[in-house]
């Protein structure tokens, strides 16, 4: 039996809504970027990933983005190239995270 969080079901709920907006889309993508990384940014730290532990709302917001970089949005014509650039751009900012520790709480120190 498959277990399912608040959060997963949270995550399953805003992607579902997300996914069935039209093309224009692109316009609220970089908010739903920016306030997923920003969940990473706050909530992972080095102490729990070195333990081996991905916190919660960390795992959710990876997924989420796993979830909008499998969108039929990146495939379509009118809005893939715009898709994809903000996509590498937030993958860039979340590798940033990882290797220069953005703030005092996030990735690159303890909390």
């Amino acid at each position: 039996m498959q277990k399912h969080n608040h959060s997963t079901q949270f995550n399953y709920g805003v992607y579902n809504t997300f996914s069935s907006l039209p093309a224009g889309s692109v316009s609220i993508l970089p908010t739903i970027l920016f306030l997923t990384t920003g969940v990473i940014k706050e909530m992972a730290t080095r102490a729990s990933m070195a333990e081996g532990k991905i916190p919660s709302p960390v795992s959710t917001a990876l997924h989420c983005l796993k979830l909008l970089c499998s969108s039929p949005f990146t495939r379509d014509a009118k809005s893939a190239a715009d898709w994809i650039s903000l996509l590498q751009s937030t993958l860039a900012t979340v590798l940033d995270y990882a290797k220069t520790g953005a703030s005092p709480r996030g990735v690159g120190g303890s909390s």
